[in-house]
């Protein structure tokens, strides 16, 4: 079990620290100016390698995922 907290300072530094959110975590980790990469690969079966090799695999899997109801 954890000691409590007498200090009056660091309690408050304590709650300020709990309070943050997952956001504000992932907001401090972001560098300014990153922007979305657009796939420009065919959404076709086949073109998964082409998709690889352009960095957006993740993006390709989602796209064949929406247009051919799950699998493809």
């Amino acid at each position: 079990m954890s000691e409590p907290i007498h200090d009056a300072d660091a309690l408050a530094r304590y709650r300020q620290a709990e309070a943050q959110t997952v956001e504000t975590d992932i907001e401090k980790c972001l560098e300014p100016g990153e922007g979305v990469r657009e796939c420009t690969v065919p959404v076709k079966p086949g073109f998964g390698q082409w998709a690889y090799k352009a960095g957006c695999e993740d993006e390709y899997i989602d796209r064949m995922r929406s247009r051919y109801d799950g699998e493809y």
